[in-house]
């Protein structure tokens, strides 16, 4: 897959960085405040990067919303980091494997979860451009209720992702601009 790197995306002029941003926030989403996703159905979170970013990200969340229900999915292993560092009601289940999440694992341990009805779904995304959870977006985009967003680990923020389609259009899109890109500085 080509993709932008940030000295090509430096060195680029004005207009087509300008577009780049464009897609890359196709991609990423709207930025939103965490306050926004206040809800009485639980928030779902599921633990898609280090523990540093889960610990940032259930800090802000307990501060800002400390009635609000969270439904968290990580490996068992992480348990006790959840307990520590959870103030909110929650409710922890284990992904049954370890390594990577799939969609089809994720599935069929938590079937219940694809018709619940969530205040929003939530990942964590230590790049800032989602470029490698696509197997994570898979399986948030497979939990019908709920919005979906993720929260940056560059910007310390909370974008509002657009539909699935949207931003599979921005991502091709990025990539035959970065494919341009190389080809145009040969």
């Amino acid at each position: 897959m080509d993709e932008l790197d940030p000295v090509e995306l430096a060195l680029m002029p004005d207009e087509l960085r300008a577009v780049c941003g464009q897609l890359i926030r196709g991609i990423v989403g709207n930025p939103t405040e965490i306050a926004s996703l206040v809800s009485d159905d639980p928030m779902f979170l599921i633990r898609s990067a280090s523990p540093t970013l889960f610990k940032e990200f259930i800090g802000r969340v307990c501060d800002t919303m400390p009635e609000q229900k969270l439904v968290i999915v990580s490996h068992d292993k992480d348990r006790d980091m959840v307990e520590k560092f959870v103030s909110n009601s929650y409710s922890f289940h284990p992904y049954p494997v370890q390594g990577p999440y799939s969609l089809t694992t994720f599935s069929r341990a938590f079937p219940e979860f694809e018709t619940m009805t969530f205040g929003g779904k939530v990942l964590l995304d230590e790049s800032g451009t989602l470029s490698e959870f696509e197997h994570v977006l898979d399986i948030v985009n497979w939990i019908q209720g709920g919005e979906a967003h993720a929260w940056s680990g560059i910007e310390s923020k909370l974008f509002k992702l657009g539909s699935l389609k949207k931003r599979e259009c921005a991502r091709e899109a990025l990539q035959a601009l970065a494919k341009w890109n190389a080809t145009r500085l040969e």
